[in-house]
């Protein structure tokens, strides 16, 4: 094969050529999302939720398939109460991202300020499974299983909770209603 093009390659290299383009495109875009979300991390840790849900949901709007975002989205709306809209955000980082702990943690706590028991006892099985350590996890599993009257299961919950954490306030305070 000689050096000169004659011209037969031109639609692949002008593809190759839009392909890198996007890609760095695509790569800026995330670096300036990811910074952005900082930003709204920042502020959802200084108590500006509405600050964290404005910024979230520009992060978003520019990119609707950042899970960060649509989780931590969904707690700032959990936080201040609006807990149909905070499922919708946690089910959203879910679909994204379906196997993060955390996620599948605070989506459970939704489910259960929403009355939906048994779905967050699922989501929050789920979230041990995949971290059997998770202590908020497991905390809150446990004390599920005290409002829908299954001591047994509470206390196991409890238990493996005191033997990672043996100082642990809130195993420790549920425990005895667990044991009867």
């Amino acid at each position: 094969m000689s050096g000169k093009t004659d011209g037969s390659n031109t639609g692949s290299q002008t593809s190759n050529r839009v392909g890198k383009e996007s890609s760095a495109k695509r790569r800026r875009m995330s670096t300036a999302g990811t910074s952005r979300y900082r930003i709204g991390l920042d502020l959802h840790q200084q108590g500006d939720l509405t600050g964290a849900r404005s910024v979230y949901c520009d992060v978003l709007e520019k990119n609707p398939n950042h899970a960060d975002a649509w989780h931590m989205l969904g707690v700032a709306l959990h936080e201040v109460g609006v807990h149909d809209a905070a499922a919708d955000c946690l089910e959203q980082a879910v679909t994204i991202r379906p196997r993060h702990a955390d996620q599948l943690e605070h989506l459970g706590l939704v489910y259960r300020d929403l009355g939906r028991r048994h779905d967050a006892a699922l989501a929050l099985e789920l979230a041990l499974t995949l971290k059997p350590d998770h202590i908020p996890a497991r905390n809150s599993l446990g004390t599920i299983y005290l409002e829908s009257n299954e001591p047994q299961r509470a206390e196991e919950q409890f238990r493996q909770v005191l033997m990672h954490d043996p100082n642990n306030v809130v195993a420790l305070s549920k425990l005895p209603r667990a044991e009867g």
